[in-house]
């Protein structure tokens, strides 16, 4: 599973620098390469992150997911109204 987490983050994080580059900066191309990172480090801490299972760390852990599902709703919405 990191792997594949790894593989997608690298994928939206070539895709944010690629457009950093060649288009205009904009909130939808922030929003994207955020979405790189923050899939890139979930894959390298993969192991680490779901071994969690204190109260504290189990809340920021939940924190983190939300926060990727919030992130990939806004790129959707991004990509769907411009």
């Amino acid at each position: 599973m990191n792997i594949i987490f790894m593989i997608i983050g690298i994928i939206c994080l070539a895709n944010g620098i690629f457009m950093f580059l060649n288009s205009n900066f904009t909130a939808g191309v922030f929003i994207t390469t955020g979405l790189g990172l923050l899939f890139t480090i979930w894959g390298v801490f993969y192991k680490h992150i779901n071994s969690l299972q204190s109260g504290v760390l189990k809340f920021i852990k939940i924190l983190i997911i939300l926060g990727i599902c919030a992130e990939c709703l806004f790129c959707g919405f991004i990509a769907l109204y411009g």
